[in-house]
């Protein structure tokens, strides 16, 4: 079992401590985000660091309930070049987590293999994991950023429906769909550029998981991944939105399914490639005139791929996300979503006598996350997964609390 570690408590214990100072405490961004303090200190400085702890209650409510805790520390920090002596747009940023307790990934009745509890699944290899991060940035629109990503914190920028599991949705179906081309730690090089007509982006990454920090000796020795995105802005009766382009496509060697199973005397073949098709959007219904980003709507998105090698053939989810619009509650979060998940003809055809029973795998989601004050938030979570191959359907209720300490 992974324990909380003991500067955990310690931050605990020096957050209850500040809230006896003289501010306004629970209007304060994060717990000891006090004036003047030394969170505005050392951004002054250049240097921006934020600690936050979230801690989840979940049990598969199928029989007997049996509950599970489980929690996430991360820790963030990012430089600024100009304030440390450096030049002009030059950053650099790291996401330190690390995962304690236990969860209910592994609960499930039937073929479960998509995590009901994003936060606590990812690192999978070990308990803790980092992001390093050097950006340049060229204009105000256009960037340059290379290094070890977190693929959990570009999800968790969507405006509507974000929060890579730990604000908002916790099923990776929704919080971070499995692609199976994008791996959730990966070594790349990402251009990026915003113009009167949308936004751009090429991403090119090594398509290992860089979970395995020993990948880090031969970059690129398996192949690469190219991405290229194309984000375009819609408004419709005075309302905000988007829509998303992505396509992938990766020289990454994998086994060809068609060859499956192997007669005997010849190995399996080898596929050379792969691609990966992506289609998303946000549209807002009810959107505040004064700050577009607070608001609710729709959102979705459809995913394909070659489905071999890549076991997955497509997804799908849409739903209905955003702030609570009542006045005094804009600051809470909701949403509802539904997403199925197909595996492709190639994979099921290697399993002879047992694919034709396997379906796609369908679930729900709903949501509500409570904003106690700025810096500590309360979410309730409910979900139902039906497997692919149908064995049970499985029932999912949590809890978590979130503090943001620093």
């Amino acid at each position: 079992m992974r324990r909380m570690p003991m500067a955990l408590a310690v931050v605990a214990l020096s957050g209850a401590w500040s809230a006896w100072a003289q501010d306004d405490v629970w209007q304060r961004r994060t717990l000891l985000d006090s004036p003047d303090g030394p969170k505005q200190a050392l951004a002054a400085k250049g240097v921006d660091l934020s600690i936050d702890v979230t801690d989840f209650l979940q049990a598969l409510q199928n029989g007997n309930a049996k509950l599970s805790n489980g929690g996430k520390f991360d820790l963030r920090f990012r430089l600024d070049g100009e304030k440390l002596g450096l030049w002009r747009g030059f950053y650099v940023s790291s996401h330190l987590e690390y995962n304690y307790g236990l969860d209910v990934n592994q609960a499930a009745r039937g073929l479960n293999i998509i995590p009901v509890n994003t936060a606590l699944a990812y690192p999978s290899l070990n308990d803790s994991m980092f992001s390093l991060l050097f950006t340049q940035a060229f204009s105000p629109t256009t960037t340059l950023t290379l290094g070890l990503f977190n693929m959990f914190d570009a999800a968790s920028r969507r405006p509507m429906y974000g929060g890579g599991g730990i604000e908002g949705f916790w099923n990776l179906a929704i919080a971070a769909p499995l692609t199976n081309i994008t791996p959730p730690y990966i070594y790349g090089v990402s251009l990026n550029t915003r113009t009167e007509f949308g936004s751009f982006g090429l991403f090119i990454y090594d398509p290992r998981d860089a979970q395995n920090l020993n990948i880090a000796r031969d970059l690129f020795s398996d192949g690469a991944t190219f991405s290229g995105t194309a984000t375009f802005p819609v408004t419709i009766a005075g309302l905000g939105g988007f829509q998303n382009l992505r396509v992938a496509f990766s020289t990454l060697d994998g086994t060809d399914l068609s060859s499956l199973p192997p007669t005997i005397g010849q190995p399996p073949a080898f596929k050379e490639s792969r691609w990966y098709f992506q289609y998303s959007f946000e549209q807002y219904l009810q959107q505040d005139a004064n700050d577009p980003k607070t608001g609710w709507g729709l959102f979705g998105q459809f995913g394909y791929s070659d489905g071999n090698p890549n076991a997955f053939q497509g997804h799908w989810y849409v739903g209905l996300s955003g702030h609570n619009m009542m006045q005094g509650r804009r600051a809470d979060r909701w949403g509802i979503g539904y997403y199925a998940y197909t595996l492709s003809d190639a994979f099921l055809n290697v399993l002879p006598g047992l694919g034709s029973r396997m379906h796609p795998q369908k679930g729900a989601e709903v949501f509500y996350n409570w904003a106690v004050t700025p810096w500590f938030r309360l979410q309730a979570d409910a979900q139902w997964v039906a497997p692919f191959n149908g064995v049970d359907d499985n029932y999912y209720l949590g809890m978590s609390a979130h503090f943001k300490f620093f």
